[in-house]
C-alpha cells in the first residue's frame, strides 16, 4: 500500500452496539478515523442480500467461528397506521 492510497475497514465496536467504518493506519491494524455508521452498514447488507440472493442466505465463517443468517422481508404497513407503526 502506498502513503498516498488508503484502506478502509468495517468492525463491531468493542465497548458499544455499533459498526463502524474508517481509514485504517498504513499497517492497517488500527482506525486512523472511525465513524458509527450500524444503521448504513446493516441497510447494505439487506438490500444486497435482497438483490443477490433472493432475500435469504447463509454465509460461514470459520476464522471466527460463526454462521450468520439473514432473511429479509418487505415492511408490512398496517392501513390504520402510518408506515405500520403500532
Amino acid at each position: 500500500m502506498s502513503a498516498r492510497s488508503a484502506e478502509y475497514a468495517v468492525s463491531p465496536g468493542m465497548l458499544s452496539e455499533a459498526i463502524h467504518v474508517g481509514r485504517l493506519n498504513a499497517k492497517g491494524t488500527a482506525f486512523v478515523d472511525k465513524q458509527e455508521r450500524t444503521d448504513m452498514v446493516l441497510a447494505a447488507v439487506a438490500e444486497f442480500v435482497q438483490q443477490h440472493y433472493a432475500g435469504a442466505m447463509t454465509a460461514d465463517f470459520p476464522g471466527l467461528g460463526l454462521v450468520l443468517e439473514v432473511k429479509v422481508r418487505p415492511i408490512e404497513h398496517d392501513q390504520h397506521t402510518p408506515g405500520g407503526a403500532a
